[in-house]
């Protein structure tokens, strides 16, 4: 639920999907521990979290290839080298590849 700030936190706003969007999966997201730490977690079952994000960069069939492009969306994402990375600007950015994925298959 979302409510505008100027109405004191008293409107309410519809949260259901726009009908284009009804049968979409969300993005996988991941669990960060530690704030100071690039550990990241599959939040579910490991391989079924794995395959999704196998979808997300590109269909591979590379565990691989998964691991090095989620360490350099780390990478890309924290501000510094000594600065912390937030879990959800992590999850975020997960979410930007994979709707940037689904409008570039969307157009062949």
């Amino acid at each position: 639920m979302l409510a505008s700030a100027d109405s004191g936190g008293n409107q309410l706003v519809q949260t259901r999907p726009p009908t284009h969007l009804v049968g979409k999966k969300a993005p996988p997201r991941v669990k960060k521990p530690s704030k100071h730490s690039d550990v990241v977690l599959a939040p579910a079952e490991l391989e079924e979290h794995k395959a999704a994000l196998r979808n997300v960069f590109g269909e591979t069939l590379s565990d691989e290839f998964v691991d090095v492009m989620l360490t350099q969306l780390v990478s890309a994402l924290r501000p510094g080298p000594h600065d912390v990375l937030e879990e959800a600007t992590l999850n975020a950015g997960i979410a930007l590849v994979a709707s940037v994925k689904r409008r570039v298959n969307s157009r062949r």
